[in-house]
């Protein structure tokens, strides 16, 4: 059975939001901070006690660094725009 209408968040569609979400729409920033950051941090953790598990495993590794670096992508660009209405407090 399928849905056509329930969207599928798949781990490159969550690495994909992180790298094109508009900081300046506070919709998309909204939808990064409570659902894709949250979702790709357990996906870290998950990650990462595999790594522990099978540190040789060059698919996990490579998993791992590429949510790494969309957390780390997104995390730049929220607090980029965070940081302009923080001077006008």
């Amino acid at each position: 059975m399928t849905y056509p209408t329930r969207a599928v968040l798949t781990l490159e569609a969550l690495v994909d939001a992180c790298a094109r979400f508009d900081p300046s729409d506070v919709d998309q920033r909204l939808v990064v901070r409570t659902l894709v950051v949250p979702m790709l941090s357990r996906r870290l953790k998950w990650l990462g006690l595999l790594l522990r598990a099978r540190p040789d495993s060059e698919a996990t590794r490579t998993m791992f660094e590429q949510v790494e670096s969309a957390l780390a992508c997104a995390s730049a660009r929220l607090d980029a725009r965070a940081a302009p209405a923080m001077d006008r407090v």
